[in-house]
């Protein structure tokens, strides 16, 4: 089963998300290059609303809400715990999700670690450097290399 699309309505004045990859495929089958991506899309996330224009809003529904609060919950119950913040393939597309939270709260909590599996793009900054583990390599091929020898 794939998974669910996530659509935002383009005037804003509906948060709710919708699971309808039918108006999905629709969409992407009208845009010129629909061919040669349609199979490369399962499952994806599509955060642009219906129009096509990309702008710096996202699906924010009840259950991202609800995520949300989760998240922030288990980052109160676990700040002052040792915590490994571990970044998997994420690159610079969207920075200010994960790679920059996880470097400040590396910086401010006192027992959090930063461990980054990247290829290519395995770094960390000057001040956390000390608090962190850099792997340059495919995710796939190290988390399969740490799995087959029990590391």
């Amino acid at each position: 089963m794939c998974q669910p699309y996530l659509i935002q309505e383009v005037r804003r004045c509906q948060w709710d998300s919708y699971e309808k990859v039918r108006t999905v495929r629709r969409r992407i089958l009208s845009l010129p290059f629909a061919g040669s991506v349609l199979g490369l899309l399962e499952p994806v996330y599509l955060h642009q609303p219906l129009s096509g224009r990309a702008d710096d809003t996202f699906v924010e529904d009840a259950g991202w809400h609800r995520a949300a609060e989760r998240y922030s919950e288990f980052l109160r119950r676990h700040k002052n715990t040792r915590t490994l913040f571990w970044e998997i393939a994420v690159g610079y597309n969207t920075p200010v999700i994960i790679k920059y939270p996880f470097w400040r709260m590396t910086a401010e909590w006192k027992d959090a670690a930063y461990a980054c599996l990247n290829n290519g793009e395995a770094c960390a900054p000057d001040e956390i450097l000390v608090k962190s583990i850099l792997i340059n390599g495919d995710a796939g091929s190290v988390i399969s290399r740490v799995m087959k020898h029990n590391i």
